[in-house]
This record gives structure tokens, sequence and C-alpha cells, in this order.
């Protein structure tokens, strides 16, 4: 890599992925509806995607809560655990695959030491 060059910033980016991760349990979601017995594991997604939002893409009003997703590790346990349910229904795991990835992305920008809060534009 160059001097002057920038590295990718993961700690910007682990957000969006977990976003679009919520998207996808979303639509997951409300599929498992037409499986058999898939209801539990469709709430599970709909209402899991639906607290995960906020804190993904943050909104002040959740003030000290939003620590949980500014801490990297926390981040990295939590996008993890919540990604184990959804393995065990076809329409739920690429939700949980990327939702995963999310949480590499979290592992990795912990490591390097990156902050949620540098150089970011989040109101």
């Amino acid at each position: 890599m160059a001097a002057g060059a920038s590295k990718l910033r993961l700690s910007l980016w682990a957000p969006q992925i977990g976003l679009f991760a919520c998207y996808l349990l979303l639509i997951g979601g409300a599929d498992c509806f037409f499986y058999d017995q898939g209801a539990g594991h469709g709430a599970y997604a709909i209402v899991v995607s639906l607290v995960l939002i906020p804190f993904l893409w943050p909104w002040t009003k959740l003030g000290v809560l939003l620590y949980v997703f500014k801490n990297n590790w926390i981040a990295t346990l939590l996008c993890w655990g919540i990604s184990v349910w959804c393995f065990f229904i076809t329409p739920l795991i690429i939700g949980g695959v990327v939702l995963s990835l999310a949480g590499v992305m979290y592992l990795i920008a912990g490591i390097r030491g990156e902050t949620a809060s540098e150089g970011s534009n989040r109101r």
C-alpha cells in the first residue's frame, strides 16, 4: 500500500452490512410463515431485525444505548449470537450469513482498534 493511501475503515461499513442483513431477515421472516412450523422462526427474525435497525442506523434519541454497537467487541458477539438461530430454517440462512459477515467485519475493526465515531457522519 502506498504511504499516502488510506486503508478501508471496516467500522463504518459493518453497520451497513448489518442493516442489509436486517432487511434480508425481514423478508425471510415473512417467508417463514409459509413453512410448516416456521412461524416461530419468522417472528424471531422480524422482531430481531426491527430491534437491530435503530442500533445499526442510529437515532440520537437512543442516547447511551448506542454504546452497544459503538463497541466493536460487543457488536461482534451480538451479531454472531443472533445469527445462530437463522441457520435452522431455509429462508433465514442468507440473512444469517450476512449478519455473521457483519460480525466478522466488527471483529476485524476491533482488532485494528477502529472506533465507529471516527470519520462517521452519523446524526
